[in-house]
């Protein structure tokens, strides 16, 4: 029930940051870049870009990731994203978020 209660007062860019940390701790993906974690944890680029920007305006924002992962500086808009292609050929995962999702 504590929980639960807990749980009613978070936002949803909390939840989704939240989504976001707990892919990053998944086994073999600590290069992988922050965007294709978002679409690993099914987050839409609007969701992805909400959480980090909830990150970006906490008290103590997070700087990289409980996988390791760096965050973006700022607001993690498109420039930030660290969508680069420089990610390993066993993280990168698929180009396009399969729709549904």
């Amino acid at each position: 029930m504590l929980v639960e209660q807990a749980r009613g007062a978070w936002v949803d860019e909390q939840r989704w940051f939240g989504r976001l940390c707990r892919a990053s701790v998944e086994p073999g993906i600590r290069d992988s870049s922050v965007s294709w974690l978002g679409d690993r944890a099914r987050l839409s680029p609007h969701q992805l870009r909400a959480a980090l920007q909830w990150n970006a305006n906490r008290k103590t924002p997070r700087t990289v990731l409980p996988g390791g992962q760096p965050l973006p500086a700022g607001d993690g808009g498109p420039d930030e994203r660290g969508d680069s292609g420089d990610r390993p050929e066993h993280a990168r995962g698929p180009t396009q978020t399969p729709s549904g999702w």
